[in-house]
């Protein structure tokens, strides 16, 4: 075996290694991935979850104000005469 045949073996070994090592990594990234977009759609829920609190925060921030405004307008009422 020639020094030529050698090296051309040690390539082949360090190409499959390395092809080996690529596949892990990516299963490990596409792992990864699949985790995050698990992530992402958690936040979208929660994101939902907020516009409603929201809403009903603006809702009831409404009724509350009306209801104030309407009790200062009639102690001025009573309170005129």
């Amino acid at each position: 075996m020639t020094i030529v045949d050698e090296m051309r073996a040690e390539h082949a070994a360090f190409r499959a290694e390395f092809l080996e090592f690529r596949r892990e990594m990516q299963a490990r990234f596409d792992a990864i991935d699949a985790r995050f977009d698990r992530i992402d759609q958690r936040f979208q829920t929660l994101e939902f979850r907020l516009g409603d609190v929201k809403a009903d925060l603006m809702k009831w921030s409404f009724v509350f104000w009306v209801g104030a405004v309407t009790a200062i307008a009639v102690l001025a009422g009573v309170l005129e005469r």
